[in-house]
């Protein structure tokens, strides 16, 4: 998936056509930056993912900026399923509110 430069997002979605089933169990999201000539990986979930099914959405716990200069991709790397994995959809949006704001919920009495 490739990267709009000075783009900026906190949400990966993926999702499964589960059709044939729900096939993927394990999982690694990474950026991949071309700029340096290296290649340099790095790894956005803290963890392996699990499961996929119909839908899952990661929540990242801090805005990622892709920078203006930078040709970089995002690479889902599939490292276990019981079948060939059949993706539906693989993509990032963009934090629903400004980065510096934090939001609350308010009690309605």
């Amino acid at each position: 998936l490739d990267l709009p430069k000075g783009s900026e997002f906190d949400r990966i979605m993926l999702q499964e056509d589960i059709v044939l089933g729900q096939r993927i169990r394990e999982y690694n999201i990474y950026v991949v930056d071309h700029s340096e000539g290296d290649g340099r990986l790095r790894q956005l979930l803290a963890q392996p993912g699990q499961a996929v099914g119909r839908k899952r959405i990661h929540l990242l716990p801090f805005v990622y900026h892709v920078d203006k200069d930078k040709d970089q991709t995002m690479v889902l790397e599939i490292t276990k399923s019981v079948a060939p994995p059949q993706i539906k959809h693989f993509g990032i949006y963009a934090p629903c509110y400004p980065e510096n704001e934090t939001w609350s919920m308010t009690q309605v009495s």
